[in-house]
């Protein structure tokens, strides 16, 4: 029983290629996982090599010759010392960024939609879809966060079922609808009155 689960295990643990499984020239596909993960996980290393030797040159040339030390050289020394902190942070973290983006993006969508709807201040319920409706802004505003939501949506439910996945987009523009549906009795001076 413990070898069939083992097994089961390595099967599951080497699908991974065959999703993602770039032929190189053309030539030799790739078998294993671990050939298909570390040139994803060690590319930002090399632009952040990049970007540290990039601002060591550029930025060196533009202080002393263009600025010709005039200013104060904070920035420069800020720019050096935050590549190797998101270098570390990206080697320790870059499992659990990647797990947890779609939740990320789904949080950030709600609190720019609600941000973006709250901006127009003490308004009815009609007033505010008028104003959403007509405004070529808030529409692109509620497209975008409304795209937001449903990418996260479908990164979420897409390791679940399709049909689930699908049925999620049904929910994507619940949080506007919401809000317009509650503006008239969320205001706080509504509540101070119960």
């Amino acid at each position: 029983m413990i070898k069939k689960f083992l097994s089961l295990y390595s099967i599951v643990f080497f699908r991974y290629p065959e999703l993602y499984n770039p032929i190189i020239n053309h030539v030799k596909p790739m078998r294993c996982s671990y050939e298909v993960v570390f040139p994803l996980y060690s590319l930002p290393f090399v632009y952040l090599l990049f970007l540290l030797f990039s601002v060591l040159s550029c930025r060196s040339i533009l202080y002393l010759f263009v600025l010709k030390r005039n200013r104060d050289a904070k920035a420069f020394y800020y720019a050096l010392l935050t590549i190797p902190k998101i270098a570390v942070i990206h080697a320790l973290l870059a499992g659990v960024l990647y797990q947890s983006y779609p939740y990320i993006v789904m949080l950030w969508s709600l609190c720019a939609n609600a941000v973006h709807l709250a901006a127009e201040g003490k308004i009815s319920m009609k007033e505010i879809t008028k104003v959403v409706c007509t405004s070529p802004m808030h529409m692109v505003m509620l497209t975008v966060n409304m795209t937001l939501l449903a990418f996260s949506l479908l990164a979420i439910s897409a390791q679940k079922d399709s049909v689930v996945s699908f049925l999620s987009l049904l929910f994507v523009p619940v949080p506007p609808i919401f809000y317009m549906l509650t503006i008239g009795i969320s205001h706080p001076s509504v509540l101070s009155d119960v």
